[in-house]
């Protein structure tokens, strides 16, 4: 029978596979059968090292260095994107090649192809997945098959011991980074990458981050368990964290490229001129916001001197699935452009919006809904079981109503983790977002005569996605507002 050739090999390699099989059920014996049948063609990965007489095959040389990080998944969508040599690499040259590329981490990976990047990237895997000496040093572990040994490359300022801290089942430090296996030097880097400011290791090797320091000091000697996956360090105890605050690595994730302010005007607009992405539960087909944007009162405030915006979530029609997924609301903005100055003016900003939980067709009444705050002092919300979550800045703002030339709102959302300890199910959550605003009378009381307000506008219904997005509201066009563009900064945020 004939067996196939090495470039066959690279071939399976190079398919993407992989990542688009994670998700799906049966991964476990998919990965297995992809392993098998790329081991199968007798040029493949080397055997493993054989132990001389008298030597243990496992005395292969990864965690001595202060550098090391830990064994990583890797995958056809390369979790460190630059190959910084594609043989015949060694710990020590490749931390250097990722150096003089001023890349944060270095990887090695298949007994000597290295990578680099500024971010880990995929998951952590078991140390014994690193298993391949380097063929350039059998006395080192240059990774596995589809497995990078991951090693903090660029300098960055030392990560200083904060101390012993309390902690209990209301988390101090509230994101789990890692939830065992974890040393001092893998934990700083996880927080480092979901740029916290401190790294917390507990109870042998749990890892934990946040941005404030959170409980009180405790006495050094209860912080008192070895890690579990290096005995010569301290991985807090029971109850107990080992805090460091977390130094940004000195080659952070390039700034995203800049677009461009007609771009931006233009995608603005498009939240009134496009369709919704999905359609909103509860809300009848016959109801505007159903299809997608609607224009109201628009840029005639009918004499009325106050107006606020507001925002909407809205699980999806077919439903939504995710237990464990919230969604994260920040920089609800309205801006007023003056007919006299021909200026813009931010009159409402706020990232902790007031709110309700309201039926989804705004029939019957209100209840208090599932409101958090986070640690940067945005809030995070649910919706569902028949119930919006409608939110607004919790004072209205004053306007000259013969003094309004355009009118901008937006809100920007995104989609965490509810419960760091539970499975995260982002990937399968459906929730809609759109903005708007209200004219009213006077800054306090209602809206007088009749009992609905037909509104300044309502933005397209968009799903939130786990990167922010921002969801606007405009009665103006995408050529009136190039030709006089919203001050807002948007940079980074996707439409």
């Amino acid at each position: 029978m004939d067996t196939c050739t090495s470039r066959e090999v690279e071939d399976v390699k190079a398919v993407p596979i992989v990542g688009r099989i994670r998700s799906l059920p049966g991964l476990a014996l998919a990965l297995t059968t992809l392993v098998v049948f790329a081991a199968a063609c007798g040029s493949q990965a080397p055997p493993p090292a054989q132990a001389s007489s008298g030597e243990s095959a496992t005395a292969l040389t990864t965690t001595s260095s202060p550098a090391y990080v830990g064994c990583y998944t890797d995958s056809a969508t390369r979790a460190l994107s630059v190959q910084l040599a594609s043989s015949g690499a060694t710990v020590e040259s490749c931390i250097a090649a990722a150096q003089a590329a001023q890349l944060a981490y270095a990887g090695v990976q298949y007994g000597g192809q290295c990578f680099g990047g500024n971010t880990l990237g995929h998951s952590v895997a078991a140390a014994s997945a690193c298993n391949m000496p380097c063929s350039a040093d059998a006395a080192e572990t240059c990774g596995g098959f589809w497995y990078n040994s991951i090693y903090r490359a660029a300098s960055s300022a030392a990560a200083s011991y904060k101390g012993c801290y309390t902690d209990s089942a209301s988390r101090a430090l509230p994101t789990l980074l890692l939830s065992s296996g974890a040393t001092v030097e893998s934990c700083i880097a996880a927080a480092q990458a979901a740029q916290l400011a401190y790294a917390g290791v507990q109870y042998g090797g749990q890892c934990f981050g946040g941005n404030t320091l959170g409980y009180s000091v405790a006495a050094a000697s209860t912080c008192n368990m070895p890690c579990s996956a290096n005995a010569a360090e301290t991985c807090g105890g029971s109850w107990r964290n080992s805090i460091y605050a977390a130094a940004v690595a000195a080659a952070p994730t390039p700034a995203p490229t800049p677009v461009s302010t007609s771009t931006l005007m233009a995608e603005i607009a498009a939240d009134m001129t496009d369709k919704n992405e999905g359609a909103p539960h509860g809300i009848p087909s016959g109801w505007g916001m159903a299809q997608g944007a609607a224009i109201g009162m628009g840029d005639d405030p009918n004499g009325w001197q106050a107006i606020t915006e507001w925002g909407q979530v809205y699980e999806a029609a077919q439903g939504n699935p995710a237990t464990n997924t919230r969604v994260n609301i920040r920089n609800e903005q309205l801006w007023l452009l003056s007919k006299s100055t021909g200026k813009w003016s931010l009159l409402q900003n706020t990232s902790a919006p007031t709110g309700a939980a309201y039926p989804e067709d705004f029939v019957g009444s209100d209840k208090a809904a599932d409101v958090r705050t986070e640690p940067d002092g945005s809030i995070s919300v649910t919706a569902g079981g028949g119930y919006n979550f409608h939110f607004y800045p919790s004072t209205r703002a004053s306007i000259d109503p013969n003094d309004v030339a355009g009118i901008v709102t937006f809100v920007e959302a995104r989609l965490i983790v509810g419960d760091p300890s539970k499975p995260d199910d982002r990937s399968i959550a459906r929730y809609l977002v759109s903005a708007g605003a209200d004219y009213y009378p006077a800054l306090t009381g209602g809206w007088g005569a009749g009992n609905a307000n037909p509104g300044v506008g309502v933005g397209r219904m968009k799903y939130v996605e786990s990167a922010w997005r921002f969801f606007a509201m405009t009665p103006l066009t995408a050529a009136q507002l190039e030709a006089n563009p919203v001050p807002a900064n948007l940079a980074g945020i996707a439409p």
